[in-house]
């Protein structure tokens, strides 16, 4: 009787010990939570679910030696004394966690408030428009700055230009008249060898060496 006393005895304070070997903790949906183990050298990251517990990873002097839940956004790690982060906790996060085969945690995750959501929203919606409005005046001042360079440009072609037309224009002008000059000449010659009058040209030939 005294025997079946003392090993009911044993059976309570063991109970009492593994509960109060659990940490109740509690986390916000978004953020990340990290939860504490107390083992050194190698733990074993596991998560109770219905049918006994689901193993999370295995880490090692810090460092996670292997996975066995698939992850792909990374959002498990360990830190360098071996607690498990948990980053942007979801609902489905809630639930107690196995260090080593132990209960450590109790994880609660609660919803966002909405005020935050909305805050988080606004903030999103801020930056975006600060960066469309930080590009147009970029824009802007790409297309004056090739204005700019574009009828420098022209300008220089118009100045290059406008002195070579002057100078082409006054060259035809000076030669003109040596030619009709000699036309002249040549057809008063030949309109002696054909009348026999000499100065039938003279005057206008006078006229234009004048």
């Amino acid at each position: 009787m005294k025997l079946l006393l003392l090993m009911s005895l044993l059976i309570y304070s063991s109970i009492q010990t593994a509960q109060t070997g659990i940490l109740s903790q509690s986390g916000t949906e978004g953020r990340d939570v990290i939860l504490a183990c107390g083992n050194e050298g190698k733990v074993v990251w596991s998560k109770g679910a219905d049918r006994g517990r689901s193993t999370i990873l295995t880490a090692e002097d810090g460092e996670i030696t292997q996975r066995l839940r698939p992850d792909p956004e990374n959002r498990y790690s360990v830190l360098p004394d071996l607690s498990l982060v948990i980053r942007s906790v979801s609902l489905s996060d809630s639930g107690i966690y196995y260090c080593n085969s132990a209960p450590a945690v109790n994880l609660t995750v609660n919803p966002a408030p909405p005020a935050a959501k909305r805050t988080t929203t606004k903030t999103t919606e801020a930056s975006t428009t600060t960066e469309g409005s930080s590009e147009r005046p970029t824009q802007v001042s790409a297309l004056w700055n090739f204005l700019v360079i574009a009828g420098s440009c022209l300008v220089a072609v118009l100045l290059v230009l406008f002195p070579w037309r002057c100078f082409h224009k006054r060259k035809e002008d000076c030669e003109m008249p040596y030619d009709d000059v000699y036309t002249t000449i040549e057809y008063v010659a030949f309109n002696k060898e054909q009348t026999g009058a000499v100065g039938v040209k003279i005057p206008q030939l006078t006229r234009l060496i004048i």
